[in-house]
């Protein structure tokens, strides 16, 4: 079905390598041992140097073979060079030209092409799209592939903020793929769009993901769906507070990259490992954070931006302000090295909680609203953290002796109930009763602060929260266990 112009003795080794697997990974290690036996260059070897990248054990199998030809070079250089080096660069173009001219077969082409899509800045990365497509369209067999160049306009179309526009590039896309039964990309393209609809509606992004998930694990088995699908099922759940259920995703996504890619590799494992630490510092859990940054690396050296900003975190809620500051200004120069507005605002956000936590609440204030104003609508975690942050400098300020609403500390509280409910996050409804609680504690109205947590517990007893209702238990426990504690006067 896909590859109907290769000779019939290759298309009759491809038939064996699918019919003798599991999984789509099986199929490409097969490729990569079939491979052995032929040229790189050959159109076995192409499709292997062109799938192996899916998988980090199936790359290091091969990646070595790929300075042998001409025609497999740009993969190499572009899958395993530094990003936007200028000399790199020019090597990338050299080597692009030199496997263009050697005039190869149309498919192996198309997909040069499509992969300097991905592999160069505009104007080259439209001009190869364009190129592409004109290949497609002289070339009927081909079209197949043409979900392939549409993901890098669904990639560019996203970074613009057109939603619209990728969504419906993502539905070309997917007729296309869907005509020609085309797993790879219809897993793909189904995962992009399910991430682009999360940022706006993530119940949605789930029902999508859902579908996904089931499609894969039907297709390629649970494992794989787990190793596919995971993170970006995680991140939805993460965003409504359910932060248990998006730990179990990332733990098994943890576990089977492990067993796809090898132990020992940290590059792989890295994208779980640092999102569950950043899941344990909303949970308010720094040694358990800290604990998964140390499996990446022993002296928290980091490169992300996202990491560092972690590391920070943790040592903040730790009370170890020293250490959290030198993470700080990493994050910082990260951060204006990208100038991307979810970066700058993790950076800022980051900033107000240490500001809080050394009791300078002016400063934390304006640095959390900067991180909100940043993060609104598109980053919905750090809008929670913005929120509930805010919310505790308003504590922070109550004055006790005051004549103060029992229902409310100020307009930030209100402010994040109003988001939890309207965008139905059961954990953030949950976060939001503890911070009203707390509140309530404080000036002294009790029995509302032991209603206000009976509340809470009703929201829902999924065990995507049972840290939070454990929480809430407890909470509730230790207001009852304090009979000196009265209600206030009034």
């Amino acid at each position: 079905m896909f590859y109907p112009f290769l000779r019939d003795d290759v298309i009759a080794i491809l038939k064996e390598i699918v019919e003798r697997a599991d999984s789509f990974h099986d199929i490409i290690k097969g490729l990569v041992e079939e491979s052995s036996n032929y040229a790189i260059d050959s159109d076995i070897g192409f499709m292997t140097c062109i799938l192996a990248p899916l998988y980090q054990d199936c790359w290091d199998a091969v990646s070595s073979r790929l300075e042998e030809s001409m025609l497999t070079i740009p993969v190499k250089i572009y899958f395993e060079g530094p990003s936007w080096n200028i000399e790199q660069l020019e090597r990338l173009k050299q080597s692009f030209q030199d496997a263009i001219e050697s005039k190869p077969d149309d498919w192996i082409l198309f997909h040069l092409y499509a992969l300097g899509s991905f592999g160069f800045p505009n104007p080259e990365s439209s001009d190869y799209v364009e190129r592409a497509k004109k290949l497609a369209e002289s070339n009927p067999t081909i079209l197949r592939f043409l979900p392939f160049v549409m993901y890098t306009e669904v990639y560019s179309l996203r970074n613009e903020g057109d939603i619209q526009g990728t969504i419906k590039k993502c539905d070309e896309a997917l007729e296309i793929a869907r005509e020609y039964d085309d797993y790879y990309w219809i897993a793909t393209l189904m995962l992009a769009k399910a991430n682009v609809i999360k940022d706006v509606d993530h119940h949605k992004g789930l029902e999508i993901l859902d579908e996904l998930f089931s499609y894969i694990s039907n297709r390629s088995g649970r494992s794989e769906a787990i190793y596919l699908v995971a993170i970006t099922m995680a991140l939805p759940y993460y965003a409504m507070g359910e932060y248990d259920m998006a730990l179990e995703l990332l733990l098994e996504d943890f576990r089977i990259t492990s067993q796809f890619t090898g132990s020992d590799n940290l590059k792989e494992r890295y994208s779980s490992a640092s999102i569950i630490a950043k899941v344990y510092c909303h949970l308010e859990m720094p040694k358990e954070a800290l604990d998964w940054l140390y499996t990446h690396s022993q002296d928290l050296e980091f490169l992300g931006e996202m990491t560092n900003s972690t590391a920070a975190h943790a040592f903040i809620l730790l009370d170890q302000l020293e250490r959290a500051a030198e993470f700080l200004e990493k994050t910082r120069k990260a951060a204006f090295l990208s100038g991307y507005d979810g970066d700058m605002g993790m950076y800022q956000m980051v900033q107000g909680l240490y500001y809080l936590a050394s009791g300078e609440l002016s400063i934390a204030e304006d640095l959390l609203q900067q991180a909100l104003h940043l993060s609104d609508p598109q980053f919905q975690v750090s809008v929670n953290m913005c929120l509930k942050s805010l919310t505790r400098v308003e504590i922070a300020r109550v004055d006790v002796k005051a004549d103060n609403d029992a229902e409310s500390s100020g307009p930030w509280m209100t402010r994040l109930r109003k988001h939890a409910y309207e965008k139905n996050f059961k954990g953030i409804m949950m976060e939001y009763h503890l911070l009203k609680a707390e509140y309530q504690t404080i000036i002294g109205e009790n029995e509302a602060a032991k209603q206000t947590l009976s509340d809470a517990l009703e929201i829902t007893d999924s065990l995507t929260v049972k840290t939070l209702r454990k929480r809430i238990e407890n909470k509730l426990k230790e207001i009852e266990r304090a009979p000196h504690l009265k209600k206030r006067k009034e």
